[in-house]
């Protein structure tokens, strides 16, 4: 067995046959596709039912992506692992490329690709990273990662021994649970981005990933833990880092102010502060955190995603 295709799913069975079967028609490899059934409770059963031994079901109560994931980890018989959200599809020739290109580089524990942007009726957009993946780097490259994720979820696929070495997903960081994978095996391996979309990511108002605030949340977390396991880190990137870290607070602040929530809003900015104390934008988000609590100025609401 050369690759497992991993699907989770939790009541998605709008999209799952397309997901589904995008990784049964990978060209050039021998596939296994897990599928783990998250507790669903819509037509998911029937539709896994309806494909027979071509799939390894597990079934567990609800629990969430990343516990998920784990449950189909522990089922791997494969050499490498792929990922693939029952909302996103593979290209025929996406294993074969990377499998190709982890075979003909032994220092690589993790590649990736550039995915298309799709909406929910399916029709694909710009690549997501488009022109951006020309100049990412290739090889060791945690610092850079540390920066800004550029692993997009269905566009991963890693070594099963690289896997085993850094353990699963972390069930403790919903939203981001893929970034926090992705810095922990920087930290031992190589990582590349092959510069073609071998993949599709679709955006849609259902999506789990749009609770921007709380993967804000989870992202510091991810992020302070890997200072911490990685003081070089900090060394290395000094205010770039203080930086990163704020944004993330500043950003979750403005979206409570778009909810009306200004006394989160006020929390998240004080978090900015505290993470990069001479950054402005903070400051000036808690002025208006003041206006929009005093009724006389209310910002724009978030913008619509087009799906």
């Amino acid at each position: 067995m050369e690759v497992s295709a991993l699907i989770p799913v939790f009541n998605g069975g709008r999209f799952l046959r397309l997901a589904i079967d995008s990784a049964l028609a990978q060209t050039g490899v021998t596939i296994e596709v897990i599928v783990v059934d998250d507790g669903s409770t819509d037509d998911t059963p029937a539709i896994l039912a309806s494909y027979g031994r071509r799939l390894v079901v597990v079934r567990q109560p609800n629990r969430g992506l990343a516990a998920a994931r784990n449950a189909g980890l522990a089922r791997v018989r494969g050499k490498v692992v792929g990922f693939l959200d029952a909302d996103d599809t593979w290209e025929p020739e996406k294993s074969r490329e990377q499998l190709a290109y982890l075979e003909a580089h032994a220092e690589c524990g993790l590649v990736s690709c550039d995915v298309f942007l799709m909406n929910a009726a399916g029709v694909r957009g710009a690549p997501l990273l488009g022109d951006r993946v020309r100049g990412l780097p290739a090889g060791r490259c945690l610092e850079e990662l540390f920066l800004g994720n550029f692993v997009p979820l269905p566009g991963a696929m890693v070594r099963r021994a690289t896997l085993d070495s850094v353990g699963g997903f972390d069930e403790t960081v919903p939203g981001v649970e893929d970034y926090d994978l992705w810095l922990r095996i920087a930290a031992v391996t190589g990582i590349a981005v092959l510069p073609m979309p071998l993949a599709s990511y679709r955006r849609w108002p259902g999506q789990m990933s749009r609770n921007r605030v709380r993967q804000t949340h989870s992202e510091a977390r991810v992020l302070s833990r890997a200072l911490a396991r990685h003081p070089e880190l900090r060394r290395a990137l000094g205010g770039r880092a203080r930086r990163r870290l704020a944004r993330l607070f500043d950003e979750a602040g403005y979206r409570e102010l778009q909810e009306a929530a200004p006394a989160r809003a006020a929390a998240q900015f004080f978090d900015a502060l505290r993470a990069d104390p001479g950054w402005g934008s903070p400051w000036r988000h808690l002025l208006a955190t003041a206006l929009v609590a005093g009724g006389l100025w209310s910002p724009p609401p978030p913008p619509g995603d087009g799906a």
